[in-house]
């Protein structure tokens, strides 16, 4: 009999793992799986489990957020043995899953994770850490990881846009020389995000047909401070409306990646707090892992 890893952030989605465990195990045993079910305590603890024990499974799948996702693949890309791995969201946006089309559903998320197919995903570094699906640094960035997990599991989406217009006071551009592929260019920057999804925050919004998971490449997406209320309003309307390459709002596509600045850049990764850097190298890792989809 095969044997699945089944880790579950207990706090995610409304603790919806905590009761639709059953459910979801269920599934796997009657699919001939022998299931270990450890929920975590505390951050970082799935990424330690599936460093520690991985190699004893046929199979890992997490249920949680994107932050839980993280810690699996974080886990995994450590590893000299790598295993397959199954996602089911349960978290406040799903970024991720949306671009993988995962069900929204645990029972239909739970038997895609075990009858899916091999799907080969890029992973990329930040200096020494591993991200899915975003890296981002300037305005609203720190909203994610700032706004508490009980609040994310009572409003969604709205806790993430509540906590971000109590940081509109704070908003400062960022000064960042960037080199992309051997591009180098140097601004202000209001906010710099390079993504590998089709969905940001579960607000704006990337062309599916052009964003692909797969391709070793990444979307460089950077939005320069405006500098009077006509330039921020054309600002919010390239945005809203997907014209990424304009005077304000650019987008380019590049593998290697590195940000400098003469002070430090807090950063966000997959909507958790991701470290503080004056030089970062971001690198694409083309298909690292294989996630059943």
């Amino acid at each position: 009999m095969k044997k699945l890893l089944f880790i579950i952030n207990p706090m995610a989605g409304r603790q919806q793992a905590q009761s639709d465990l059953y459910k979801m195990v269920k599934i796997f045993a009657d699919h001939d799986y022998e299931v270990t079910v450890y929920p975590t305590r505390a951050r970082q603890d799935c990424t330690r489990k599936v460093l520690e024990d991985a190699g004893r499974f046929d199979l890992v799948v997490c249920c949680g957020g994107d932050g839980t996702l993280n810690e699996m693949v974080s886990g995994m890309m450590q590893r000299e043995g790598r295993r397959p791995m199954g996602y089911i969201p349960l978290g406040s946006t799903n970024d991720l899953a949306v671009s993988l089309r995962l069900p929204t559903r645990v029972e239909e998320a739970a038997l895609q994770a075990v009858t899916g197919n091999e799907f080969h995903m890029d992973v990329g570094t930040l200096n020494d850490r591993y991200f899915n699906y975003i890296a981002a640094f300037g305005a609203f960035t720190e909203t994610s990881y700032a706004t508490p997990q009980e609040i994310k599991n009572a409003l969604g989406h709205l806790a993430y846009i509540l906590e971000g217009v109590k940081s509109l006071g704070k908003i400062q551009p960022i000064h960042v020389k960037i080199t992309a592929d051997g591009e180098a260019f140097e601004e202000d920057y209001l906010f710099g995000a390079v993504t590998n999804t089709i969905s940001l925050g579960g607000v704006l919004k990337l062309d599916p047909e052009k964003v692909l998971l797969d391709d070793g490449m990444y979307e460089l997406l950077l939005v320069k401070n405006p500098l009077n209320a006509i330039e921020a309003q054309a600002m919010l309307t390239a945005l809203m409306t997907q014209n990424y390459d304009g005077p304000l709002v650019k987008m380019i596509r590049a593998s290697d990646i590195t940000f400098d600045s003469s002070h430090e850049i807090s950063w966000t990764i997959d909507g958790e707090y991701g470290g503080t850097f004056s030089h970062t190298h971001i690198l694409n890792n083309k298909n690292a892992v294989t996630l059943i989809v």
